[in-house]
């Protein structure tokens, strides 16, 4: 429009599609969930599986394992009978989900899962805030999710493995287009989208409480809480000070600026508690 060409606002990139993101309608998705999967050498093994928001920490994981010299295996499918979609339609996967079967047929002792999904699969509504206001109480799809992945949690516990559930990252506060937070903070040197630490809390509240209940009953269970190292003071503003983009829509950031903030804190999570 005629405000982006006079203020000068680039678009932002879109992430970049990732060749083991598997569409639930491709004619070969038995294969290339075993393919994605399959380790190179059987051992020394990390895998990132969730949604989306497993594909944008994709780039700062792949820098994370080359640090740490080990094989990254990563999924993200879009099916409704494999995972996460599987985790909250209904409570028993694990004679259904390939995904999960796949994974617990390779890995081997030591191997790491990192789970990294949307907070709002939680909630009632996917991408919209939990009211401040609003009760503590965890629907059918939450606690589907939560006995789902405390049954896989305990699998892979059986073959030595390690789960890292990573805590969700922010969402803004209302849907639009990430250059319209742009064009706001060019104009006025601030916008609307950006979010509150205690909304964006509120918001992943059934997360986090599902997540925290699963690492007090199962010791193989870590958590790693990524929005320390991304609100500033109280805030997390989609747009830098620069005026680089963090995020590429409202729930999704830039996978270059996961990479560049998120790679050393993460490898030193890993080191710190990870003893393989």
């Amino acid at each position: 429009n005629v405000l982006t060409k006079i203020f000068n606002i680039k678009l932002a990139t879109p992430n970049k599609k990732l060749n083991c993101e598997i569409s639930s309608k491709d004619n070969n998705y038995r294969n290339k969930i075993k393919f994605c999967l399959s380790p190179p050498n059987g051992n020394n093994n990390i895998y990132l599986i969730g949604d989306s928001h497993a594909s944008h920490h994709f780039f700062m994981m792949e820098e994370v394992v080359k640090n740490l010299n080990k094989n990254f295996l990563f999924v993200n499918s879009r099916r409704d009978s494999d995972f996460p979609q599987s985790f909250v339609k209904k409570n028993n996967i694990e004679n259904t989900d390939l995904i999960l079967n796949e994974i617990l047929t390779n890995i081997v002792k030591n191997d790491v899962i990192v789970v990294s999904v949307h907070k709002g699969r939680f909630n009632r509504w996917r991408d919209r805030h939990v009211d401040l206001k609003k009760k503590f109480r965890l629907g059918k799809k939450a606690v589907n999710f939560k006995n789902n992945l405390d049954f896989f949690i305990k699998s892979v516990h059986k073959k030595g493995g390690t789960v890292i559930l990573i805590v969700d990252t922010p969402l803004l506060k209302y849907i639009t287009p990430i250059e319209n937070c742009y064009l706001q903070e060019k104009i006025f040197r601030t916008n609307d989208c950006s979010v509150k630490f205690d909304q964006d809390k509120k918001t992943a509240e059934n997360q986090v409480s599902i997540y925290e209940n699963l690492k007090f009953v199962n010791t193989n269970v870590f958590i790693f809480n990524p929005n320390i190292f991304l609100y500033e003071n109280q805030f997390f503003n989609p747009i830098s000070q620069y005026f680089d983009y963090k995020m590429v829509d409202w729930h999704h950031l830039n996978q270059i600026y996961s990479k560049e903030i998120l790679t050393r804190p993460f490898l030193n999570f890993l080191k710190n508690n990870i003893k393989n």
